[in-house]
């Protein structure tokens, strides 16, 4: 290979050492590695404190929107509070979970969130060999999070791009956002108005016709599941 050379003013040549590239080539690897390595920790920490429920529902539900109600006495304060804080907490770790879930250097936080399919309770909700249906989807995202939603999502077609990712998982932390708000609204006219009959009932009411609405997700998930053929009918 030939060596390169510096001219200086006297038009004397000096040599460049190919030494001298090759470190430089091997640091900027370095700290480029450990920068991908400082995103990646990022990242996993975004995911687990949105996965965990002991971190989750009491920061979201116990100290913003508790807060903000004691403090303000205003539902509309209150809420607007859980939904900025579900936005926040929800968007961040769709954001940061596709990244991860399009990354082959995430190995330990991609093993911990596969894991996190095996709960009982999400068992029964999920399909072998079938997409994502509407109704799982919901119920998925709405009681384990963007992170475990978007690990099933890419389960299902593993070529799925990061922005592809990313962007759904924005659209469900949108809905998320809007139910939570409502959600909010209810539960805190109930409780500032817990004289007033009339407004504890249509909280009351409001809140059940969520509820209701997640147990039809839940029966219909139920019977496409029920519907699917066994090995032995086949």
């Amino acid at each position: 290979m030939p060596e390169e050379y510096l001219e200086s003013g006297n038009f004397q040549q000096y040599p460049i050492g190919s030494d001298q590239g090759q470190t430089e080539e091997t640091e900027l690897s370095l700290e480029h590695e450990q920068t991908s390595r400082i995103s990646n920790g990022i990242r996993s920490g975004v995911v687990a404190l949105e996965v965990l429920p002991f971190t989750n529902g009491p920061l979201r539900y116990g100290v913003v929107f508790g807060s903000a109600l004691a403090v303000t006495g205003n539902s509309l304060v209150a809420a607007s509070a859980l939904g900025a804080s579900t936005a926040l907490l929800e968007g961040s770790a769709a954001i940061a979970s596709s990244s991860l879930l399009t990354s082959n250097k995430a190995t330990k936080t991609i093993n911990r969130l596969n894991s996190e399919l095996d709960r009982p309770w999400l068992q029964k909700y999920l399909h072998s060999e079938k997409k994502l249906s509407p109704p799982v989807q919901s119920v998925v995202g709405l009681y384990a999070g963007t992170s475990i939603l978007l690990t099933l999502k890419q389960r299902e077609n593993p070529e799925r791009s990061k922005e592809d990712l990313r962007k759904y998982g924005l659209v469900a932390t949108a809905a998320l956002t809007a139910l939570c708000t409502v959600q909010g609204v209810a539960i805190a006219e109930g409780i500032t108005n817990v004289t007033d009959t009339r407004v504890v009932g249509l909280s009351a009411l409001t809140l059940g016709g969520m509820y209701a609405g997640a147990r039809y997700l839940k029966n219909k998930i139920k019977k496409e599941k029920e519907s699917i053929p066994t090995e032995d009918e086949e």
